[in-house]
């Protein structure tokens, strides 16, 4: 205990005190001349009694010292830190011990790395060679097609096939029958089909080897003969727990045959769009913490220059280019601060402070939005606070004034909503470039107008047989002659 002590008496200054009791006391009982002849003996047994009393004494003396040293440590540690630390020993000097190279008396690290990369080596190998998979017989289950199921709706038991949701749509511009397109896949890739016109059309993945295939925007640059220069950008722009990220924009020259990521880009992890203009300038639309905001590049993506419209949110969720030279951009998402909309028509040489903002904006800005462009007119699909749809915008002057549709599809009516509260995640708007009263509104359903939205028909449902099938979930919708192309979640129709 502290401030108690233990006080030890040499022997040296108790042994003539205990002999002199000794003898009076031997004398009182013992006669005299057998006193004198065994004295010397009794003498000898005293000193055997104090050697073992002092021995006890100086054991007790070490044993309390012992004791309040490890006292003292355990009042400096908690005791089940203690048992922690005990137990830890003890399996990591068991791990030593069955890993070590019993000649060497240490673990040989490098032998791990070595092995490690042969185990790897073997496993391609054998998945690779004939002799790995003579005997496994394969059957093709997609992801490839999507088939109504037993409600009417999208097959879930794990017993239907589904090519992925699609962001990404791109018609070939050297095809002038239009009917060579490229589709992109969240984490299924790039694929291409010849003939969009087929039904079914035969679809070729491009590559399954990309270091990313979230594909999410492809684009063409118009200029030269064969307008063999393509990209494609990767990861989503939408926030969904399955979202896949991204590591830039690839690049083709020759007409997709090889593709090369742009070392410039592997910070773009999220991008919204890839555009061209008809000088060859490329412009990413990126939204996501690592790289938000609209990057331009006038050297075929070596450099880049970050072009976002000053004072607004750098979360860019669509971007497109009017057929006269106006690009359009939405920066607002998930209602994130200083949300606008902006256009520019010098989008080679705009820069942060001299984008134009709307005389008369549309509302909502700030959570989603999708745009259509046809010339002059654009159409605005936002979305509200409850990631709703209820109300389709347009502007018959560029973009400068905004005014809302006479009359919208139902954003909440059952089967037929045309967002049902999804419109944070996926939303799809199309505009007819021949003739800017053909307009067309996705999301759960689709719906058409052919009167630039002064009345909407539904044309497809995800749920019954009233309409055509096309499943739920719209990301994109592209139109293309005499058709439309929609991506969805787990198709993309025509």
């Amino acid at each position: 205990m502290p401030g108690r002590s233990v006080k030890i008496i040499s022997a040296r200054k108790i042994f003539p005190g205990l002999r002199s009791f000794i003898g009076t006391t031997l004398r009182q009982f013992i006669p005299g001349s057998f006193m004198k002849i065994n004295y010397l003996l009794i003498l000898v047994v005293g000193m055997v009694v104090l050697f073992f009393w002092k021995g006890s004494t100086t054991v007790t003396h070490q044993v309390i010292h012992t004791h309040r040293i490890m006292a003292q440590a355990v009042s400096d540690h908690d005791p089940d830190e203690a048992t922690d630390e005990d137990g830890i020993k003890a399996a990591q000097e068991m791990e030593f011990e069955n890993t070590r190279d019993i000649k060497l008396g240490y673990i040989p690290k490098a032998r791990l790395i070595a092995a490690y990369k042969r185990l790897i080596s073997l496993r391609r190998s054998d998945l690779t060679t004939p002799a790995g998979t003579a005997s496994l017989s394969w059957t093709e289950r997609g992801p490839n097609s999507d088939t109504v199921g037993p409600s009417d709706g999208n097959i879930r038991a794990g017993n239907g096939m589904a090519s992925g949701r699609m962001r990404a749509i791109w018609v070939d511009l050297s095809d002038p029958s239009y009917h060579t397109v490229w589709v992109g896949g969240m984490d299924g890739g790039l694929w291409k089909t010849s003939d969009i016109s087929a039904s079914p059309a035969t679809w070729t993945p491009v590559n399954d080897f990309f270091a990313d295939l979230a594909v999410s925007s492809i684009c063409q640059d118009p200029l030269g003969a064969g307008k063999d220069t393509l990209y494609f950008g990767t990861g989503e722009k939408s926030f969904n727990l399955d979202a896949v990220r991204g590591q830039g924009v690839w690049k083709s020259t020759d007409h997709g045959v090889t593709w090369t990521q742009l070392a410039s880009t592997t910070s773009f992890y999220n991008v919204s769009k890839v555009i061209c203009d008809s000088l060859g300038n490329v412009y990413v639309a990126c939204i996501g913490s690592n790289l938000a905001g609209i990057e331009r590049s006038t050297d075929g993506g070596a450099t880049w220059t970050n072009i976002t419209p000053s004072g607004l949110t750098a979360n860019v969720t669509d971007m497109k280019l009017s057929s006269t030279g106006r690009l359009h951009i939405i920066c607002g998402y998930n209602n994130k601060p200083n949300p606008g909309y902006r256009y520019t028509d010098s989008p080679a040489t705009v820069t942060p402070s001299t984008w134009t903002a709307p005389v008369t904006p549309f509302p909502n800005v700030q959570y989603n939005c999708e745009l259509a462009v046809s010339s002059n007119t654009v159409y605005v699909l936002p979305s509200n606070s409850s990631y709703q749809t209820p109300q389709i915008y347009k502007s018959t002057d560029g973009g400068a004034n905004w005014a809302a549709t006479t009359t919208s599809p139902p954003a909440a009516s059952g089967t037929n909503d045309l967002s049902s509260g999804q419109a944070w995640y996926n939303m799809a708007l199309a505009v007819d470039p021949a003739n800017d009263q053909h307009v067309l509104a996705g999301g759960l359903n689709c719906y058409l107008s052919s009167d630039g939205g002064a009345t909407w028909t539904q044309v497809s449902t995800w749920v019954g047989s009233s309409l055509s099938y096309v499943h739920a979930d719209q990301q994109t919708a592209v139109w293309n002659g005499n058709q439309v192309l929609v991506g969805g979640k787990d198709q993309s129709r025509a």
